[in-house]
């Protein structure tokens, strides 16, 4: 049973984003916390159907989170500061 500190992923994410997760060494909790803690409104994708959310990861940095329209991540970005 999870306690009132877990965390858990808010979309499923897929697996193009696992791998850009993984090079940019971003884990499930960073972008959970990103989803949660958004620090500007989200914003459409360079494509129909895509969402741009910017958010704080689990150290505080920006994290943007691209999902599709059905919810998934599909890509995670480290904005340029």
């Amino acid at each position: 049973m999870p306690n009132s500190h877990s965390r858990e992923i808010v979309a499923e994410i897929l697996d193009y984003a696992r791998m850009r997760m993984a090079q940019r060494k971003v884990s499930e909790a960073d972008v959970s916390s990103a989803l949660e803690r958004e620090t500007a409104p989200p914003r459409r994708g360079n494509r129909p159907g895509r969402i741009i959310k910017r958010g704080l990861d689990t150290s505080g940095h920006p994290l943007e989170v691209v999902l599709n329209e059905h919810g998934e991540v599909i890509n995670v970005l480290i904005p340029k500061r």
